[in-house]
C-alpha cells in the first residue's frame, strides 16, 4: 500500500523501502490519523558535472502553494535532484 499524497520515487529506493519510508513519514506527521493530500514536484540539475546547478520544487496544499529554489557554484547534478527533496 502506498501512503497517498507522498513520493520518494527517483531516489533509487526500492519499491518496499518506498513504501515502508511513507507510511512511516506518514504516521509520524499525521499521529495516525488520516493524511490530508500534498503535493510535492521537484527538480535539479547542473551545467557540466560537476559545475553550476540548482535546484527547485514546489509544494501544493489544496489552493495554498509554495516555491523554493537555490544554487551553488559547484556542484554535481545528483546532488542538486536529491537536494529539492531534503529542502522541501
Amino acid at each position: 500500500m502506498k501512503a497517498p499524497g507522498i513520493g520518494v520515487s527517483g531516489l533509487g529506493f526500492t519499491r518496499a523501502f518506498e513504501t515502508l519510508l511513507c507510511s512511516v513519514i506518514l504516521a509520524f506527521v499525521t499521529g495516525g490519523q488520516a493524511p490530508k493530500p500534498v503535493s510535492l514536484i521537484t527538480d535539479g540539475s547542473c551545467l557540466g558535472n560537476p559545475g553550476p546547478g540548482g535546484w527547485a520544487c514546489i509544494l501544493r496544499f489544496g489552493a495554498r502553494s509554495k516555491q523554493l529554489f537555490g544554487y551553488d557554484p559547484n556542484t554535481t547534478n545528483n546532488r542538486m535532484e536529491l537536494m529539492a527533496p531534503f529542502r522541501a
